[in-house]
């Protein structure tokens, strides 16, 4: 009998042929039994609303795009927008694509190896953090945030994102796999920049999002006024990474450190992994894509 693992990478292959030997390798050489259950879970879920065929169509949707995107800011120099009102209508206002990315970043969580590393330590991290509140800044798909609620180390959780689309599809994903026993969480659709909070946060994870907007110290002095001395943070950021709706480029994670450290973070630990396997330094040269990851205190 066939698992929906194997109808959604049979799809994939059928249609793109380049990813057949790519994901036959990372699911017999890379993937754990619990990830790999993991997936199944998530994949049963999905087809519940989704078509294997839509499924695959919105992994390949982000790897073309991935890809396009890629051969722009090797060509160029630089990524090709640089505008958050360039990206908003076409990306974050438009449903159907929206829903495509998001399902589409969520079983990437799953094929990609780098994003693979990236949520192994990310769940490493977080389960070190607990508080009264806790914040996620751009749930986007809501696996992250489900994750911090099942942990239960916080008395309240509150994500915030931009994107109605996202905050539809995490509200759903969240409420198909939270534990039975899973503290009290709300999802608010907000210019996390403008909203007003009740109090402060102990707790803050914000994956994948400083690259989105045009002025990230702007974004991380704005967590840091929101956050209790000592609140623990999670940050993750690419380098080098362009996708439709990267507007600021990192080039380096010792870019990174110093503006975190400008801003007045601490950072406690962190830990990067490059998109294919090649050293910093090569990546540095060739301009390789890199996933940085941090764990930083409020000081």
């Amino acid at each position: 009998m066939h698992t929906v693992i194997d109808r959604l990478t049979a799809e994939i292959s059928e249609k793109n042929p380049l990813q057949k030997v790519y994901i036959k390798g990372l699911l017999e050489n890379d993937i754990n039994d619990e990830e790999i259950q993991d997936l199944e879970s998530i994949l049963n879920l999905l087809t519940r609303d989704h078509s294997i065929e839509e499924l695959a169509d919105a992994y390949l949707l982000l790897v073309g795009d991935t890809m396009e995107e890629t051969a722009f800011f090797l060509q160029n120099g630089h990524y090709r927008y640089s505008t958050l009102a360039e990206v908003n209508e076409k990306v974050y206002q438009n449903t159907e694509y929206m829903n495509k990315y998001m399902l589409g970043l969520l079983i990437s969580g799953y094929l990609w190896k780098n994003h693979l590393a990236i949520n192994r330590w990310f769940k490493q991290t977080i389960a070190k953090f607990h508080g009264k509140n806790y914040l996620e800044i751009g749930p986007g798909h809501g696996r992250y945030f489900l994750e911090a609620i099942n942990l239960g180390n916080f008395d309240h959780y509150t994500g915030v994102d931009l994107s109605p689309s996202s905050i539809k599809l995490a509200e759903s994903f969240i409420e198909m796999n939270k534990t039975s026993d899973a503290k009290q969480y709300e999802l608010i659709c907000a210019d996390i920049n403008k909203y007003e909070f009740d109090s402060l946060f102990d707790g803050v994870s914000i994956s994948e999002v400083l690259e989105h907007v045009e002025d990230p110290r702007s974004l991380l002095r704005r967590i840091h006024e929101i956050t209790n001395e000592g609140a623990d943070i999670y940050v993750s950021v690419p380098i080098n990474a362009p996708e439709i709706d990267h507007i600021y480029l990192f080039k380096s994670n010792e870019e990174v450190f110093k503006m975190v450290e400008e801003e007045h973070f601490t950072i406690k630990d962190y830990f990067y992994v490059t998109s294919n396997g090649a050293s910093y330094e090569k990546a540095q040269k060739k301009r390789i894509a890199v996933n940085l990851a941090m764990h930083l205190v409020h000081a």
